[in-house]
């Protein structure tokens, strides 16, 4: 992705003047970016959506923050930012702009039907999967930094990585099949 967001830039971005006209400007070659980008994933509806999504993220955070991007604290910028990305996966795994309505409508608990079966909280919150979400949030919040300074024994947390990543090994071996996400373009 470092040569993709380098190309885009270099070839996309930056010819058609960057951020070195109007404000307005600015946002627009951001989304002609982004929406390229989306193209680039595939030619898909839920790809230009997905793509637009984030343009039109990075323009609100250009004209609501600035240049300050320490402006939204620490916490507000979590609870803003997770969900904000959890949202925009959603077309981007989707086969079809149906299928990622009924999938974030089950996300907000409102049930659509038969879709809203296949993708219901209890159907697909597994006792380990919670686990997995309660671990991944705390590990995400700004405790995991507070208590890494606080733990007197710096090889403890090198173990605790070790022991998730031969966990998260061991889960993924003794799943079932799931194919590489790219093989879909």
């Amino acid at each position: 992705h470092i040569s993709l967001s380098t190309w885009f830039r270099d070839y996309l971005y930056i010819p058609l003047g960057g951020n070195r006209g109007s404000s307005f400007r600015t946002g627009v070659n951001l989304l002609i970016v982004f929406l390229l980008c989306g193209f680039w994933h595939g030619a898909n509806w839920t790809f230009v959506v997905w793509g637009l999504y984030h343009g039109l993220f990075l323009v609100a955070e250009r004209f609501l923050l600035g240049r300050d991007k320490t402006a939204t604290p620490g916490i507000l910028g979590h609870l803003l930012f997770v969900p904000a990305m959890l949202i925009s996966w959603v077309p981007f795994r989707a086969d079809s702009l149906a299928q990622a309505g009924a999938f974030l409508r089950a996300m907000a608990g409102l049930h659509a039907g038969a879709a809203s079966t296949v993708y219901s909280a209890t159907a697909l919150l597994t006792p380990e999967l919670v686990l997995a979400l309660v671990a991944g949030t705390v590990g995400a919040l700004p405790v995991s930094r507070w208590l890494a300074r606080r733990v007197q024994f710096p090889w403890l947390r090198s173990i605790a990585l070790l022991g998730i990543l031969g966990l998260s090994v061991l889960k993924l071996a003794s799943g079932t099949h799931n194919p590489f996400i790219y093989f879909r373009f």
